[in-house]
């Protein structure tokens, strides 16, 4: 049995969030969130199922991979219970540097998504468009050695710029509103452990 512990905490807000995932079945996961007392049960590339707690909600989600001119395409399924919400995904990598995705739900929204990873992956371009928000979304990551990623993202509806920095579970990031005064910006830092039981 393995399980991974996870650490979150965010600093505009003082808040901290948890969570613990149990590989306790094959393979299949177990996995309770402190902070929203949320308890899910999945399968990795399957599906997933989760239970909101607090608020008595279910949200079932459901993946499948098909070929398509020989080129792999992955779908989602996703319904959430109480909003009485259906989304829609599906993505198709066209070769190791060109994937396209697209999603829509039953509200209305749509947004598709190109990414081009550049040198083998060392630096990647991932363009966005949200149809429901008229919105364009651009975000740059570059791979810093082996394990180290810096990305930088910025919405055109929300004016928030974020730069983060990744290295191996380890991730800190600070975004910043610039439609509102500038002010110290909202800082991020998340871990997580793997343990052997």
């Amino acid at each position: 049995m393995k399980a991974l512990v996870k650490g979150k905490y965010v600093s505009d807000k003082g808040t901290a969030s948890g969570s613990i995932v149990i590989n306790a079945a094959g393979d299949a996961n177990l996995r309770a969130t402190f902070t929203d007392s949320t308890i899910s049960l999945s399968k990795p590339g399957s599906f997933t199922i989760d239970y909101n707690v607090p608020k008595n909600d279910f949200r079932f989600q459901f993946m499948n991979t098909m070929r398509v001119f020989k080129k792999p395409v992955i779908f989602s399924y996703t319904h959430f219970y109480r909003a009485n919400r259906t989304a829609l995904d599906g993505s198709m990598c066209f070769n190791t540097a060109n994937r396209v995705s697209a999603s829509c739900d039953s509200h209305g929204g749509a947004k598709v998504r190109y990414v081009y990873k550049h040198k083998g992956g060392r630096t990647t371009f991932e363009p966005s468009y949200d149809f429901k928000k008229d919105s364009l979304e651009v975000a740059v990551s570059q791979m810093i050695r082996s394990d180290g990623v810096v990305r930088a993202s910025y919405q055109t509806s929300s004016k928030v710029l974020e730069i983060g920095w990744f290295r191996g579970s380890f991730k800190v990031s600070a975004s910043f509103n610039l439609a509102e005064q500038l002010r110290f910006p909202k800082v991020t830092a998340e871990s997580a452990w793997n343990f052997e039981m």
